[in-house]
């Protein structure tokens, strides 16, 4: 019965919606992927992996400011101070619309300029098909930005299990969707027109809900952006970080796209996919802690904040070994099965790219602490300087075992350099910057 404390129930509440949330992402590719290349066609599937890279990396361009000002709202909101938790909603909502009309100007004016189906290296989509779908795919990445703003909420007043339920319904209508799009023979723009009207729906009804929900909350801007001003290094760095990991995602994507063709890199996501689900469901696990060391760093908590870390990246690592070995075991199997033996992958691509998944579950379990505090600087400049390191060989790179060993290096140097830098937050040689 301890388990089940007022201690640790929002705990409990936070694995179970994540775990659900994970189950609908995995979910959501066992469907997706198969039926995708059943109707289309592995290339024309390879095209829409290919454009997706470009909204996918633009979803940093909010500088940081999403994940940042949440944390901020949190920590002001742990504090009792839900009239500056408010001003930052605001000031971050104020920030999201100056980058979305920037946005999408200077979109117009690449599409003046440029051939983008050129630039993405697209055969079946013509430049209309893709000029059009890139509108509604970035549009859409600017309204998950108010979207995530207004989530934070939720998960200030500690439930944030109600942030990834919510999240959790938009991907379901996001499967429905694009099922309903692949079976009525619909294109890469219907999807990606679809996508949108989702998003700005969804987004109003939860402004609705939300300040139903809770009375001091309302949607507003203010006129002026001082009040997120003190979070902009913070956040610059955090934008920092997940370019650079963009620049290895989308990177790695793009250059095997253009390299060494369409078919090959639905191989390459194929695998990438099936592993990730490691990630997904471990993130689970240590997401749950997130909303706690928020709080426990804003009240200044250290000692409590080691003791939830070490949990954490105990059961983390006990979790990722577990998938680790199935997929060593029974991988390729499993791909076989999903793609109903459309998609192979040699024994020695699968091993590099396993380990490398494993690498990077945990560094990305251990940076989830420095993340929760703001403390970006360090890792974000370091990652960048180790992304650039990796992007340069894959421009002389012909194969994806080659591909494979880039990327393995990478993490194992973000696993080392992760797990330094939360020691020392752990240990107050770095403060939150709340």
């Amino acid at each position: 019965m301890k388990f089940f404390s007022s201690l640790n129930i929002p705990l409990v509440r936070n694995f179970s919606s994540g775990a659900i949330n994970r189950v609908i992402t995995i979910l959501s590719q066992v469907i997706l992927v198969p039926l995708f290349i059943s109707t289309q066609g592995k290339e024309y599937y390879g095209e829409w992996l290919i454009l997706s890279t470009l909204p996918a990396y633009l979803s940093a361009s909010d500088f940081g400011i999403n994940v940042t000002v949440t944390n901020a709202i949190c920590a002001s909101v742990a504090n009792n101070n839900r009239t500056e938790a408010l001003k930052l909603y605001h000031g971050s909502n104020n920030a999201f619309i100056k980058l979305t009309i920037i946005g999408l100007f200077l979109y117009i004016i690449s599409c003046i300029i440029f051939d983008w189906s050129t630039i993405m290296h697209t055969k079946i989509s013509t430049e209309w098909e893709v000029e059009s779908s890139l509108l509604f795919l970035i549009t859409s990445v600017f309204c998950t930005f108010f979207l995530g703003s207004t989530l934070s909420v939720f998960r200030a007043e500690g439930r944030y299990d109600k942030y990834q339920n919510i999240l959790t319904i938009l991907q379901v209508i996001d499967i429905i969707s694009i099922t309903i799009n692949l079976l009525l023979s619909g294109t890469i723009f219907s999807i990606s027109l679809s996508g949108f009207i989702i998003r700005f729906i969804f987004l109003w009804i939860l402004v609705i809900n939300t300040k139903k929900t809770y009375n001091w909350f309302y949607m507003g801007f203010t006129n002026n952006l001082d009040v997120i001003v003190p979070l902009l290094p913070t956040s610059i760095y955090y934008m920092i970080t997940t370019m650079a990991q963009g620049l290895v995602l989308q990177g790695t994507s793009y250059l095997i796209g253009s390299k060494l063709g369409s078919i090959e890199l639905v191989v390459f996501n194929t695998v990438r996919t099936l592993l990730n689900s490691t990630k997904s469901f471990v993130s689970v696990f240590y997401y749950s802690f997130l909303p706690s060391f928020t709080v426990l760093f804003a009240r200044s908590n250290y000692n409590e904040a080691k003791k939830k870390y070490w949990q954490m990246m105990g059961g983390s690592i006990l979790i990722s070994s577990v998938f680790t070995i199935i997929f060593y075991f029974f991988g390729n199997s499993i791909i076989m099965f999903w793609t109903t033996s459309k998609i192979s992958i040699e024994r020695s691509v699968f091993f590099i790219l396993l380990i490398s998944s494993y690498l990077n579950t945990l560094w990305n379990a251990s940076y989830s602490v420095l993340n929760s505090a703001n403390c970006n600087k360090e890792v974000g400049l370091a990652y960048l300087l180790v992304c650039i390191c990796s992007i340069i060989p894959m421009f002389f790179t012909y194969n994806l075992i080659t591909f494979g060993y880039v990327i393995l290096l990478n993490d194992l140097i973000m696993l080392i350099l992760t797990f330094i830098f939360t020691n020392f937050l752990l240990n107050q040689r770095m403060k939150p910057s709340f």
